[in-house]
């Protein structure tokens, strides 16, 4: 286990969307997921023309957005347990009180997607050898800055530690929802491994009592190992990306 600070493998911290389900709620947050970040269709990958029509999201959770029926088609058999979990997250913190807490979490880390995408290759030296991307998960701790209401969306947040846990251990923390999560992104990673990527990975993110599993689509193996010989953060990886998302 890599690590800034420790976790212990037995922790009992559970996802949000495990602690809080079942909650109602009368109001649906905006929340966007790395698809409607980045304007790009959740399945193909293909950019949205600005000169176009905009790509339609998801009709049931809003955090993802596709170029056409087909892709949309395509996708939801790798989308609807993600969905189900997203839409009961965002009842949950709406009848929490937290849901613009949260919503200021989640615009943070999409402004960072490259940054996490390297903290995730080179904590797992997928350069080296991208079927390590099946070894383990990435989780981090954040916490507001006392002074982030003076700061810019980007820089609200900071590093508390950051680990690397086992299939095993991510399973045990997560729990039955969270394992849903995660043989969805397996799932998907299979698409994209096919086409000839390393496939798809998750950071698991926790803020106060919010864990967030995030997914970031990884690139072919060439460009790791391209992105690990020009900046290779190896074992120090979290003290790296405390840095890098500090200057940012």
């Amino acid at each position: 286990m890599s690590a800034m600070g420790s976790v212990p493998s037995n922790t009992t911290e559970t996802s949000s969307t495990d602690t809080i389900e079942g909650l109602g709620a009368t109001k649906q947050p905006d929340f966007k997921g790395q698809s409607r970040v980045l304007k790009k269709c959740h399945w193909c990958m293909k950019k949205q023309d600005p000169n176009e029509e905009p790509f339609k999201a998801c009709g049931q959770c809003k955090e993802v957005i596709y170029c056409s029926r087909e892709c949309q088609r395509a996708s939801w058999p790798h989308h609807k347990t993600a969905c189900k979990v997203n839409r009961e997250q965002k009842a949950a913190f709406d009848q929490a009180g937290v849901s613009e807490d949260v919503k200021t979490f989640k615009k943070w880390h999409s402004l960072h997607i490259e940054i996490f995408k390297h903290a995730i290759v080179c904590a797992l030296d997928l350069g080296k050898d991208p079927k390590n991307v099946d070894s383990g998960y990435l989780f981090i701790e954040v916490k507001r800055k006392p002074n982030h209401a003076d700061l810019p969306m980007k820089r609200k947040f900071e590093l508390i530690e950051g680990v690397i846990f086992t299939p095993e251990e991510t399973l045990e923390m997560l729990g039955a929802q969270g394992k849903m999560v995660l043989d969805n992104t397996k799932r998907q990673g299979e698409y994209m491994k096919a086409k000839g990527g390393i496939g798809m990975a998750p950071i698991i993110m926790k803020y106060g009592g919010v864990v967030d599993i995030v997914n970031f689509i990884l690139p072919k193996p060439e460009g790791a190992k391209l992105m690990q010989k020009q900046n290779n953060w190896g074992k120090e990886w979290a003290i790296n990306l405390a840095g890098a998302l500090q200057h940012a």
